[in-house]
């Protein structure tokens, strides 16, 4: 997912995250082989930014989607 992110020209970083930087995050994405991209709407009770799915989310979904659909891309060796 970060190496499709990063070739739409999207800044990614990992790291451990505090319950802090989940409530004060305008988006919280989960992403994963059965989840594909689940944006996270609220934790612990609180809405996380306006408690909606948000732009990047959308976008990253579309963005794997289409990835299954065209199958793995070709690295040059």
């Amino acid at each position: 997912m970060s190496e499709l992110a990063k070739d739409a020209g999207m800044a990614t970083a990992m790291r451990p995250i505090s319950v802090k930087d989940l409530l004060f995050a305008k988006e919280v994405i989960m992403c994963g082989t059965t989840l594909d991209v689940l944006p996270v709407i609220s934790f612990e009770g609180q809405p996380i930014s306006d408690g909606k799915p948000g732009p990047i989310a959308a976008k990253l979904r579309e963005m794997i989607l289409n990835d299954i659909k065209t199958g793995p891309r070709k690295t040059p060796f």
